[in-house]
């Protein structure tokens, strides 16, 4: 099943197995601007996408600094990625702020639970726009997708909303 809009943003997901009435598994991943991100082979935790989903949209986080303004996406993906995950690869001059804050505001890899596990996933929100930067593990490329602001929370809850129609526990 696909809630959105696959061109913009979507949740892809479908349920695969129950396992003792506590685990669901399933396939889960994004779609932005028309690519798939996510590995659909993987069985995530579909219980754990939904809940960090609801933590995501409960959580108001400032996904903004202004010195990002004017920056290319590559330029902004390092920042932001390097210099969390992978400090030796990034130019501590240009670096924003303490990176566990870093890791808080602006990554959301972990929404996808492991069928995410080889994407950095970044969010930056503007007054304008919701700015989605992605990098998949082997793929020279960084993408970048616009959306409207708040649109990944309202396509989240819609998820969060499917989700604990279909689960009575």
């Amino acid at each position: 099943m696909i809630i959105g809009d696959s061109t913009q943003f979507a949740i892809e997901y479908v349920i695969q197995d129950w396992v003792d009435d506590i685990w669901v598994f399933g396939h889960f991943r994004f779609w932005l601007g028309g690519h798939t991100v996510g590995d659909w082979e993987d069985s995530a935790s579909l219980r754990g996408c939904v809940s960090w989903i609801r933590d995501f949209i409960d959580t108001d986080e400032q996904r903004f600094a202004p010195m990002l303004t004017g920056k290319s996406k590559e330029e902004v993906f390092h920042m932001l990625y390097d210099s969390v995950m992978d400090p030796t690869l990034s130019d501590q001059s240009v670096s924003i702020e303490d990176s566990s804050d870093i890791y808080r505001r602006y990554h959301i890899s972990h929404l996808g639970m492991s069928s995410f596990n080889r994407i950095g996933l970044l969010l930056i929100e503007t007054p304008e726009c919701q700015w989605v930067i992605w990098h998949e593990t082997g793929d020279p490329n960084i993408y970048e997708v616009k959306l409207p602001v708040g649109e990944m929370q309202r396509i989240g809850e819609a998820f969060c909303q499917w989700f604990q129609k279909f689960d009575n526990n």
